[in-house]
């Protein structure tokens, strides 16, 4: 693969294009661009299916020796290698209580700890978000960034911090009290795309629901625990508003599981 880049004149022309700027701002999205254009010419040449490249070049490879990140995880660490990671997490496990207490004596389902993503629904993910309208590459970008995140919450407050910031400010800020909001993680890589996004986060039960709006797409995550506490559920399903019907219609749903970590 990095011979066939480094050989594709394409390629070596536009990324001589892009770090000649000199105007001192980088251009990440047309990085992304010019890489996902020759990702996609050398499956074409391969005869390689994007499944088979990412099972090949993923970031999911099991080894009993190690585990290797693969191509996706070095590209993600080299974005955001200036960038901290989550502090470690303490030593001594703490109990964290179920519910928490909110407005009115609400009782509030509290997911608060660090999460480790299971990537058994990886590529799902990957292709959900293809139909949101973020690029393949990009996606596989995120499997990377959210594989591991922790959650605070305060009463209505929560806050959600990933893995890697990834050209953003890496925490998402929510108010749990169903009132719809701009999405508060900012992409400079996708500035149109996160600039329309909205958001409307209420908790019900023992569940915690995270509505993102955009255009005529939805995408709602809804989030509870296991009876023992030891895993996050969630279940992603995007919709496609229907003019004609005036209705939502289910285009894809998924299903994820998180470990806890402390």
């Amino acid at each position: 693969l990095a011979q066939y880049l480094l050989c594709e004149k394409r390629f070596t022309e536009s990324i001589h294009k892009l770090t000649g700027n000199q105007s001192g701002s980088a251009s990440y999205q047309g990085f992304l661009d010019v890489l996902q254009a020759n990702l996609e010419g050398f499956m074409k040449k391969h005869k390689l299916t994007v499944e088979e490249f990412d099972r090949i070049f993923g970031i999911n490879q099991p080894s009993p020796e190690r585990k290797p990140q693969g191509f996706f995880g070095n590209i993600c660490e080299a974005f955001v290698t200036l960038i901290s990671p989550l502090p470690a997490p303490p030593t001594k496990k703490t109990k964290i209580p179920k519910y928490i207490d909110g407005p009115n004596n609400k009782r509030i389902a509290n997911h608060s700890g660090r999460w480790k993503r299971n990537h058994s629904s990886s590529e799902e993910m990957t292709e959900l978000r293809s139909m949101v309208g973020i690029p393949w590459l990009l996606g596989k970008m995120f499997d990377h960034m959210e594989s591991q995140f922790e959650i605070q919450q305060h009463g209505l407050e929560m806050e959600c911090r990933l893995r890697r910031k990834l050209l953003s400010n890496g925490s998402v800020k929510m108010t749990l009290d169903g009132v719809e909001r701009p999405f508060g993680l900012k992409l400079p890589i996708l500035s149109s795309l996160s600039r329309n996004w909205t958001c409307r986060a209420f908790c019900s039960g023992d569940t915690v629901t995270c509505i993102h709006t955009f255009d005529t797409r939805r995408l709602t995550r809804i989030n509870w625990l296991s009876p023992d506490e030891s895993v996050l559920h969630s279940r992603v399903t995007l919709e496609t508003y229907d003019e004609l019907s005036d209705t939502w219609m289910q285009r894809m749903q998924v299903q994820q599981t998180a470990d806890r970590e402390d």
